[in-house]
């Protein structure tokens, strides 16, 4: 194969890539990526924002991650987080509510989902999670039951 084949091929798939890196970089939810042993290897503007910062951290750290079940109001154990779910036990969790303290110290609450990222065996070989911050409509919505 001829060289200039070669580089349109490589420049066809960067080009590719950097489509897809602009597409998650400007989705209104925030998207982390983690490897089997469950450590953040991507998150996108929207992520980074909601956590006041990027957090790189591996799966048996996700305690660090201040989040507290909005039902109960339990802490959310590192286990229990959508993304270790997702990629210790192949589970797809879907819409659930967690409070988070920011790593900058700002409270918000999240619809938190995850699914496995699964091989071409249909093993799991890492995890995807995507996060709404939905702190502004449970604040209305606060603000409609308590009459302010």
């Amino acid at each position: 194969m001829p060289i200039t084949k070669y580089l349109l091929e490589a420049y066809r798939a960067l080009h590719h890539e950097n489509r897809a890196t602009i597409v998650l970089e400007t989705m209104p939810v925030g998207l982390v990526v983690a490897d089997l042993g469950g450590t953040i290897s991507q998150i996108n503007r929207e992520a980074k924002r909601i956590w006041g910062g990027a957090p790189m951290v591996a799966l048996g750290d996700y305690a660090r991650l201040g989040g507290w079940w909005a039902d109960s109001g339990e802490p959310v154990k590192a286990h229990q987080w959508p993304l270790a779910r997702a990629v210790h036990k192949g589970e797809t969790c879907l819409y659930e509510l967690v409070n988070i303290r920011s790593l900058d110290g700002t409270a918000r609450t999240i619809l938190d989902s995850a699914a496995p990222i699964r091989g071409s065996q249909g093993d799991v070989t890492g995890g995807v999670d995507v996060m709404l911050d939905i702190t502004h409509r449970k604040r209305l919505e606060e603000a409609i039951q308590t009459g302010a």
